[in-house]
């Protein structure tokens, strides 16, 4: 089963391709595993597909479908997501540089803004709902989904419907699909909202493995009574083979 060639292994994480301690939790995953199966593809989900890509050499797609203030503004949509309706974004564009030639501009501005919005939420709940079909069909790939790293248990960037919301939808796909997701030395951040709360605490239980990087992060979690045998594990980036860091280095 884990011997196969056709082994594939999803990397989920809301990495951009920009913070270095990221970079090496993902090559450490990614060395550790190769160790021990030597013909296990990856692939990387995260939320700059083009630049994981190219920083790590490996297939890259978009974890998310939806554009979230302060969480997935970095995607640029295609591959998982498709593409949005080309004609919606012009006639906007082309209502606002009229309505700024115009003298009712003052009053016109909190009608565009709503107008705006609107199209936005739109335009989120199309695209999300074409990315959660194409991940339900792609996901009959792989074999294990793997969440690691800080910043998972988190909705400090983008609210609830960030990474909670995103964490929960592939952890369902996941089980519908028979896929094994585990959860390798996690952080914790902050979770304010109690949405956000119930969301990661279902992710969480639908693992079939669970460790923490620190005594904090499990602690911070002891309203999940599931959780409380799990490990504690250390960041997964000192796992980083030294004999790598030397050739890169070299």
């Amino acid at each position: 089963y884990y011997c196969s060639e056709k082994l594939k292994i999803g990397l989920l994480t809301p990495y951009t391709g920009s913070n270095l301690g990221d970079g090496a939790i993902q090559e450490a995953v990614m060395a550790n595993l190769r160790s021990r199966l030597p013909h296990a593809r990856f692939t990387l989900f995260s939320l700059n597909p083009e630049k994981t890509t190219e920083l790590h050499g490996i297939p890259s797609l978009p974890i998310t479908g939806m554009i979230i203030q302060s969480y997935s503004m970095t995607l640029r949509y295609g591959q998982l997501n498709g593409n949005a309706p080309a004609g919606m974004g012009a006639k906007l564009a082309a209502l606002k540089r009229k309505a700024r030639q115009s003298d009712l501009e003052y009053l016109l501005k909190p009608f565009w803004r709503l107008a705006k919005g609107g199209a936005v939420t739109v335009l989120n709940l199309g695209r999300e709902f074409r990315h959660t079909l194409a991940v339900f069909k792609r996901l009959r790939e792989y074999r294990l989904l793997i969440v690691s790293g800080g910043g998972q248990i988190d909705d400090y960037w983008g609210g609830w419907l960030g990474h909670p919301y995103t964490l929960a939808k592939w952890a369902l796909l996941a089980r519908l699909r028979g896929v094994r997701i585990v959860f390798l030395s996690v952080g914790f951040c902050s979770l304010e909202s109690r949405i956000s709360r119930r969301m990661i605490g279902r992710a969480l239980r639908m693992a079939e493995y669970r460790s923490f990087r620190d005594s904090g992060s499990k602690e911070r979690l002891s309203w999940l009574k599931f959780s409380r045998k799990d490990l504690i594990k250390p960041d997964l980036a000192f796992s980083y083979p030294l004999s790598m860091n030397r050739r890169a280095a070299a």
